[in-house]
């Protein structure tokens, strides 16, 4: 170990000690020593692409405090650009010009989702984070993922991460077995859009939740957008943990229904619900109308979200008709 590693690990551990926030850690570990010339007082440092703007401004000064306090010199340190591709770097899903909110079919079974996602596209971050959106096959889920990024690309500057959740799984599996956990998770925090499809693949998956829940809390943090579909409403998946269902919380989860599914309900009377007493009817019509257990969780899941945004309570409603 040379003389100057042996200098910059003690600049390191320094740094830490000083470090208030959690996350600067991750950050001075990759503050990479490129070359420190004890002569000319100069440090070098490399990071990734994309990176050096939060080293420059949160972690320089740090390392420059921590030089001085070590080698008693004052070090300029500089950044030197390492645009090498990373074995992550095909993790990423390509966005399908041809899906936009132009030629989404809006229709009383969607109008919802679609609200929710264009509302995301315009002002990422600051809408609902994360969206969330569940519904069957076929409902347009992916399309309004692929809408949503073709709109932010147009409109935004950043780095789009898409990818499902399958994948996810596969590569994670790979990262840990290669020891490179860390920079798998890494890869996918420097999104400044987050999506992920077809999350009901996590159920049961302990180790993808966790690594997920962390991504989610990073970019949650630094107000990165993030967009997630299911099949199911996440609260009803057998199999995914109570802490990821509390983020997923977070932002708005809305369901994409099925055209038939919709016109159940306004055939059961719930597209008519005013006050508690048409609520009560309609559920119990409700109740009538479907044998298939599916279908009515799923008109029943939406009916609870209609009435949210009139304050109808339900407690007292299914106390009525029980």
């Amino acid at each position: 170990m040379t003389d100057t590693t042996l200098i910059w690990e003690r600049v390191l551990q320094f740094a830490k000690d000083k470090v208030e926030e959690p996350e600067l850690y991750e950050w001075l570990d990759k503050a990479v020593l490129v070359g420190m010339d004890t002569r000319s007082h100069h440090v070098v440092l490399q990071m990734e692409s994309g990176c050096e703007d939060k080293l420059s401004a949160a972690v320089l000064p740090l390392l420059t405090e921590a030089l001085y306090e070590v080698t008693r010199k004052q070090y300029r340190l500089s950044i030197e650009k390492n645009t090498s591709k990373t074995e992550f770097d095909d993790l990423i899903f390509p966005i399908l010009n041809a899906y936009t909110f132009d030629n989404f079919h809006i229709n009383h079974s969607n109008e919802f989702a679609h609200a929710g996602a264009l509302a995301v596209a315009i002002s990422p971050g600051d809408a609902y984070n994360p969206l969330n959106v569940y519904g069957p096959v076929g409902t347009g889920k992916t399309h309004l993922l692929h809408a949503i990024a073709n709109e932010v690309v147009d409109n935004h500057q950043g780095k789009i991460v898409y990818l499902n959740a399958d994948h996810f799984v596969n590569q994670l599996e790979q990262a840990r077995r290669t020891n490179k956990l860390s920079d798998f998770k890494h890869q996918l925090q420097k999104a400044d859009l987050f999506m992920m499809d077809d999350l009901d693949v996590l159920a049961g998956n302990q180790e993808a939740q966790e690594v997920l829940i962390n991504i989610i809390d990073y970019l949650y943090m630094h107000q990165k957008q993030m967009v997630f579909t299911f099949e199911k409403h996440p609260g009803h998946i057998i199999g995914l943990k109570k802490r990821i269902v509390e983020r997923f919380g977070w932002g708005l989860i809305i369901h994409s229904a099925a055209e038939k599914m919709k016109d159940d309900m306004i055939e059961s009377g719930v597209g008519e619900v005013k006050d508690a007493n048409q609520m009560q009817s309609a559920l119990e019509n409700l109740f009538k109308h479907s044998n298939n257990e599916h279908t009515l969780s799923v008109l029943l899941e939406e009916l609870i979200e209609q009435q949210k945004m009139t304050n109808v309570w339900l407690e007292k409603i299914y106390g009525k008709i029980k």
